[in-house]
């Protein structure tokens, strides 16, 4: 699918809402853990007697810990391999650089020859 050029401020706006998104998110999920035993606290007590909020919370970490690998182990390279592509496909100091040096170090060797 072509992709179409938009002036870079968007990028960088989309850029820190994202890193600033996930500040906002750990806050989130401090609340809704609360919220949530507050609400299935007793319920789950009364199945399980020894459950406590802390157990809940070490779950919780654990369930996040597990994502966390499998998105390393598995999303990351497929992720870090499309991100390479856009930035040689689209405007890129570093790729236009890269090139310069290419052209210029084959006309190292072409002299040398």
């Amino acid at each position: 699918m072509k992709q179409t050029k938009m002036p870079s401020w968007f990028g960088a706006i989309q850029v820190q809402l994202t890193n600033s998104f996930f500040y906002i998110s750990l806050i989130n999920t401090v609340m809704l853990s609360v919220t949530l035993w507050a609400a299935t606290g007793p319920s789950i007590q009364r199945v399980c007697p020894w459950a406590s909020y802390w157990l809940f919370i070490l779950i919780g970490i654990i369930i996040v810990i597990t994502i966390m690998l499998l998105d390393y182990k598995f999303m990351y390279p497929t992720r870090q391999a499309f991100l390479n592509e856009q930035a040689c496909k689209h405007t890129n100091p570093a790729m236009e650089l890269l090139i310069v040096m290419d052209k210029k170090l084959d006309e190292i060797k072409e002299s040398k020859e």
